[in-house]
C-alpha cells in the first residue's frame, strides 16, 4: 500500500469484481469515476489486477489475495486499516456481503453499491439493478438479463440514464496496453484462440471446431498462424487443438512443426496475453474474459456463447461478432449443461466461423 493521499484530494476506492470479464466491463464506470472525482483508485485480487493496469482512469491499484468463497475476516480487516482515512467515496462492485467489508472496515464515508445479500448496514449508498428492459444490446426490443456493462454504470454519481448508454460507441470499455507491454510475435496474419472460460464446460465449445478453425486459418497461406491463449488449467485444451491440426498436416510440417498452432496457455501473464491478442488479426473465443479483451483492444473478435446470454456479456465492439443458437433450453447460465448434452455449443459448426473469416 501507498502513502496517505492529500486529505482535500476527493478520491473514490472501486471494490472490482473477481473475474476478468466482469471487471473489463466494470472499465466504463471507472472513465465515468474519473469525471466525476479527481483520483480512482481500485482494489482488485491480483487475477484481474492487469484489467486495470491498462486503463488510463485508474490511479493507483492495491492488489490483495482474496479467494472466492472464502471470509478471510483478519486479511479484509488489515488491508481496510491501510486504506483508512483515504477515500471519500467507495464503489462496490460485486454484491456478496464480504466484498462490502473493507470500505466499511476503513471507515469510507459514502460506501455504494446494488441492494444484494443483506450488507444494509455496510452499504450506504443502494443502487436498484437496471430492471433488464433497456436497450441491453443491438436488438433493443427484446427483454434480457441486463448487461452488465450497464448495471456497472449504475453505480456512478450521476448515472446515465439507461436509454442514453451506446455500450458499443461511446461507453464500450477500452483497454491500453501500458508502456512497454509490446509483444514481439512472429510476421504474418496472427489469429488468436481462446479455448477455455473460467465458469465451466457450458461454456466452451469443442476444440475438435477450434482445432477445424484453426486448420482453416492455416490453410490459407504459410503466413497464418495461430496462436493459444488461456491459463495453465487450459494447456491441455491446447494441446488437444495442436495434436487435430497436426494429425490433418502433411507428414514433412508434423515432424518440423511448419505453421502448427502455438499453444501459450500458461505460459504468459494476463497482461502478456493482452499483449498478444493485440498483435491479431482475428480473435475466436468463448464467452470469456479473454473475449471481451479483445473487443475492448479494437481487435476483431468471433464469440461463440452456450449457456450464457450475448446480451447479457456482449463483446462491446462493433469489430465483434457473435455466434449463438439461441435454443428453447438456454441461456441456462449453469456451468455443466443440466441436460448433459451442451447442444448449444456441439451444434456450432467451425464452418460458421470461418464463414466470418474476412
Amino acid at each position: 500500500m501507498s502513502t496517505a493521499i492529500n486529505q482535500q484530494e476527493p478520491a473514490a476506492l472501486v471494490i472490482a469484481p473477481q473475474w476478468v470479464g466482469d471487471a473489463i466491463l466494470s472499465l466504463p464506470l471507472i472513465e465515468q469515476l474519473y469525471q466525476e472525482y479527481k483520483a480512482v483508485d481500485v482494489l482488485a485480487v491480483p487475477a484481474v489486477a492487469a484489467v486495470y493496469r491498462c486503463s488510463p482512469a485508474v490511479r493507483e491499484i492495491h492488489e490483495a489475495p482474496f479467494v472466492h468463497g472464502q471470509l478471510q475476516w483478519r486479511l479484509r480487516r488489515s488491508v481496510a486499516h491501510q486504506l483508512r482515512g483515504r477515500y471519500a467515496s467507495a464503489i462496490v462492485l460485486p454484491n456478496s456481503l464480504k466484498s462490502a467489508l473493507i470500505p466499511w472496515f476503513a471507515s469510507i464515508p459514502l460506501r455504494r453499491g446494488m441492494t444484494g445479500e443483506s450488507r444494509y448496514l455496510l452499504i450506504n449508498d443502494r443502487r436498484s439493478p437496471p430492471d433488464g428492459q433497456g436497450p441491453q444490446s443491438r436488438d433493443a426490443s427484446l427483454p434480457h438479463r441486463p448487461s452488465m456493462l450497464h448495471h456497472y454504470l449504475q453505480l456512478a454519481d450521476h448515472p446515465i440514464p439507461l436509454h442514453q448508454i451506446d455500450g458499443f460507441h461511446q461507453q464500450r470499455p477500452h483497454m491500453q496496453l501500458p508502456e512497454g507491454q509490446e509483444i514481439n510475435t512472429q510476421k504474418g496474419r496472427l489469429l488468436a484462440l481462446c479455448p477455455g472460460a473460467e465458469y465451466g464446460p457450458a461454456k466452451q465449445w469443442p476444440v475438435e471446431q477450434f482445432a477445424a478453425t484453426a486448420r482453416a486459418w492455416i490453410d490459407r497461406s504459410p503466413d497464418h498462424h495461430v496462436v493459444i491463449l488461456g491459463s495453465p488449467k487450459e494447456k491441455p485444451l491446447g494441446d488437444k487443438i495442436i495434436g487435430i491440426v497436426s494429425a490433418g498436416l502433411p507428414i514433412s510440417e508434423q515432424d518440423t512443426g511448419a505453421n502448427r498452432p502455438k499453444n501459450l496457455c500458461g505460459k504468459t501473464s494476463l497482461l502478456e496475453a493482452f499483449g498478444w491478442i493485440s498483435k491479431a488479426e482475428l480473435v475466436v473465443s468463448n464467452d470469456s474474459g479473454l473475449m471481451h479483451a479483445a473487443a475492448a483492444l479494437d481487435i476483431p473478435v468471433i464469440g461463440i456463447f452456450g449457456s450464457t446470454d450475448p446480451h447479457h456479456t456482449p463483446p462491446h465492439s462493433d469489430k465483434a461478432k457473435v455466434i449463438h443458437l439461441n435454443l428453447p433450453c438456454g441461456p441456462c447460465f449453469q456451468r455443466v449443461c443440466p441436460l448433459g448434452t451442451t447442444a448449444c455449443l456441439r451444434q456450432i459448426d467451425a464452418q460458421q466461423v470461418i464463414k466470418l473469416f474476412s
